[in-house]
């Protein structure tokens, strides 16, 4: 399924080169495949790819709104209104867990693959990852804080 020009889509779902997006007039579930090389063949594997600049995906967050003009995606800062009972099904427990985590402390457990594992500051949850090139500053033992979904160092190691 293809994406619409100038209509905008939240994310529910971001895995290495794909996202999950939904339709919030209608509640379908998109899987858009993304190149940030420019030399993808856009069609490939019978999947449309569509292009989007590096580093605006590596800031892509769940619940963000993307939109697609001239056939490349960009993030889109607008608030939505989601009137579709699907789609407001779908995104209701994300956007919970996004107001929920606004604020939370995680400490740097690993780094490897260009990728920074962090979890709560009391070790406690699970493992989530973010890109080392949005932060590259960050070392194993830092303590960080989370805010308007981005993160900042608030403490040494531990």
């Amino acid at each position: 399924m293809e994406l619409e020009e100038n209509k905008i889509y939240v994310i529910s779902d971001i895995s290495d080169n794909s996202i999950n997006v939904v339709d919030i007039d209608n509640g379908n579930e998109i899987k858009v495949y993304i190149s940030i090389d420019e030399g993808i063949d856009l069609n490939s594997n019978n999947n449309i790819i569509y292009k989007m600049d590096k580093f605006e995906f590596l800031k892509l967050n769940l619940t963000d709104n993307i939109i697609m003009k001239n056939n490349k995606l960009y993030s889109n800062t607008e608030k939505v209104e989601i009137k579709n009972d699907l789609a407001w099904r779908i995104l209701a427990d994300l956007y919970m867990e996004e107001e929920e985590s606004e604020g939370m402390k995680y400490i740097v457990k690993e780094i490897k693959d260009n990728r920074i594992y962090l979890t709560n500051e009391d070790g406690t949850g699970g493992y989530f990852s973010i890109y080392k090139e949005l932060y590259p500053n960050f070392e194993i033992g830092d303590i960080v804080l989370k805010e308007k979904k981005e993160y900042r160092k608030i403490g040494g190691k531990s």
